[in-house]
């Protein structure tokens, strides 16, 4: 390993910007000797580590079939745009490396030619983008959506003409040869590394004892970046979700396919209407529960058992009228089995029949969703992911607490894998300051909220702007908001008014300002630079307990006669603080201010959790102070 990334070693031949970390070379030895033995390895990797290199040299000169699975579809591209050419030029002619997402990201052709000969668009502005997404259609090579920079996230059109699975023909689509979707799989079979994110693996995971739908080629070993997002990712697929959306979508589909095999009918028509109106009614009684998450109990589906009734009746009705058409084609056959699946589903979700899922409902705009998702994880990585994996790698900047692994170990289900820390080379004493007022309120307090809002207008005349304002709420976002909104000397940013890429856009071009956001922006964001000068949090993020997921973790652990703030609430929250925090320091060149306006994180005997999550930070708790120290460390014209 020092021969490729040690002082003077190939890498740094390769690299302009080459820095030599001794924690980058000790990560590539411990993975690539996991490579050879099998087992399993956890990983926490300080920022600026280089983690990326550090795996991928070991996978390229492993000789084997390795996975890399990250927690965001970001990643997945730099890694491919910025890490892989880098693997290029390491190892000439010698690894193959290919990209996979999920089906959704990838045009369909044939639904494609469909939808542009009856086009339907939810609005004008809608209609006006499709003809640079025709344009693209005609010469994209990959057909994947993140090539149209210009398509927003929400662009209803595409899920009217991208590859979804139960719309595929399979080899009989007179597409098949040039089928985006069949390339992107053969180009992974053919490759040495294929990069995923968890979603895609999880998915795929959840049905690998079904050969039918298997996407991802087998593998010898699995590496996974942003590990500390692996349990809430996997619970979302090891478990499943219906919603008002999730119908009129396979109703939409299916009106659209009808249409294309000259099939749509009067009686069609009619059988479509009556089942959007009774899942709407049956929608409409899970949204008068009220509560946006709430965690659901039997009496809840008492409340809606006659609605429950109408729908799966009209479901069944649907999926027996598809399947019996003459000349039924294979996409038709298949929204048929859809409408079987959502009925099975609602089924299951009415009964509350399995004891280690948890069931609840949120509202999220117009849209209603109920889910089923298990409450421990640990069971299903231990029956599906580990007997599979000769060698697995789980690596974050995120992943001890107190100075352990227990609490990812306990949650992920490990037994005695390999452990390593690798500590951050910045200077953390010289680059940052914290920041922990001692004369706020604890924020159970009736005067936080105002005091807090204060406090922070202060810190960012401080800072000129140029902060993250972090909260563990949109309540506590909006109240702040509102009491500053306007009353600053710079631009204020709020997560939600745009999509978030745009939003970020907004804050790096605009040096002064100031970002107000909620748990979306604590990780899996990088602003290097002057922009972002301060990460101010209002308090420490415990897990809300009458969060579904979190009330019935607690509850599981509480059975098993263990501490659920001891075991599952304060390492989660420490976890999520050094993940807030890593905002800010992201180069050797980086300089800026760390707060946090809870007093506990000093008051508590818990509060040492925290403190030892952390860096060694210079802290102060006198704002005056604070002041001289912030002058003190952004002097001589260096970031401020």
């Amino acid at each position: 390993m020092e021969r490729l990334l040690g002082p003077g070693g190939k890498l740094s031949e390769i690299l302009d910007d080459f820095e030599h970390r001794e924690g980058q070379v000790e990560m590539a030895r411990a993975a690539f000797e996991i490579f050879k033995t099998g087992g399993a390895l956890l990983v926490e990797a300080g920022t600026g580590t280089g983690k990326t290199l550090a795996y991928l040299v070991p996978s390229a000169m492993s000789g084997r079939k390795i996975i890399i699975s990250t927690g965001t579809k970001n990643l997945q591209e730099q890694i491919m745009e910025k890490d892989f050419p880098v693997i290029e030029k390491l190892f000439p002619s010698r690894v193959r490396c290919s990209c996979m997402k999920g089906r959704g990201n990838y045009l369909c052709r044939r639904r494609f030619r469909g939808f542009s000969q009856q086009p339907l668009f939810r609005d004008s502005d809608e209609a006006s983008l499709f003809n640079s997404v025709a344009s693209w259609a005609h010469k994209t090579e990959t057909g994947d959506r993140a090539e149209l920079g210009s398509m927003p996230d929400d662009y209803a059109a595409w899920s009217e003409m991208n590859s979804k699975s139960d719309l595929c023909l399979g080899s009989a689509c007179p597409d098949y040869e040039d089928c985006f979707v069949t390339r992107m799989r053969s180009e992974a079979a053919m490759a040495d590394i294929v990069v995923v994110n968890h979603h895609l693996f999880f998915a795929d995971l959840n049905i690998r004892d079904n050969s039918f739908g298997e996407v991802i080629p087998r593998y010898d070993a699995v590496v996974f970046d942003e590990a500390h997002l692996v349990e809430d990712i996997a619970a979302t697929y090891f478990g499943f979700t219906i919603s008002s959306y999730r119908i009129i979508e396979a109703v939409r589909d299916a009106e659209r396919e009808l249409r294309m095999a000259k099939m749509a009918d009067g009686d069609t028509a009619s059988l479509f209407d009556r089942l959007l109106r009774r899942s709407a009614k049956f929608f409409d009684v899970v949204k008068s529960l009220g509560a946006e998450r709430r965690r659901l109990v039997k009496r809840d589906s008492q409340r809606w058992a006659d609605d429950a009734k109408s729908l799966l009746d009209t479901l069944s009705l649907t999926s027996d009228y598809l399947s019996s058409m003459a000349k039924t084609t294979e996409p038709v056959r298949a929204l048929s089995m859809r409408f079987v699946e959502i009925g099975e589903q609602l089924a299951e979700i009415s009964d509350m029949s399995h004891e280690q899922n948890v069931y609840w409902a949120e509202t999220r705009g117009r849209g209603v969703f109920l889910h089923s998702s298990p409450t421990d994880i640990s069971a299903h990585l231990k029956e599906k992911l580990y007997p599979r994996s000769g060698s697995i790698v789980f690596t974050s900047a995120t992943l001890s607490t107190d100075g352990n692994f227990d609490f990812i170990e306990s949650r992920l289900g490990m037994e005695n894998p390999e452990k390593l820390v690798i500590k951050s080379h910045f200077d953390y004493e010289r680059q940052a300051v914290l920041y922990l007022p001692s004369d706020l309120p604890e924020p159970a307090s009736s005067s936080f909220a105002h005091k807090a809002a204060d406090r922070i207008a202060a810190l960012l005349k401080m800072s000129q702007g140029r902060a993250f304002v972090l909260f563990t709420s949109h309540r506590n976002l909006e109240k702040c908001w509102g009491l500053l909104e306007g009353k600053l000397p710079f631009t204020m940013l709020k997560q939600g008014d745009a999509p978030r890429s745009v939003i970020l856009d907004r804050f790096r071009d605009d040096i002064h300002s100031s970002l107000f956001a909620t748990y979306s922006f604590w990780q899996g964001v990088d602003v290097r630079g002057e922009s972002l000068s301060a990460v101010i949090i209002d308090k420490l993020p415990f897990a809300m307990p009458d969060d579904p997921l979190v009330s019935a973790r607690m509850e599981l652990i509480e059975k098993r006669g263990g501490s659920a703030f001891k075991e599952y609430q304060l390492p989660s929250a420490a976890l999520m603080l050094k993940q807030g925090f890593g905002r800010l320091i992201r180069s050797a060149e980086d300089k800026g201010l760390l707060a946090v306006l809870d007093r506990r994180m000093k008051t508590r005997s818990y509060g040492k959790t925290f403190f030892n999550a952390l860096p060694d930070f210079p802290l102060v708790t006198e704002l005056q102070s604070l002041q001289a120290s912030l002058v003190k460390l952004w002097e001589k014209g260096e970031r401020r």
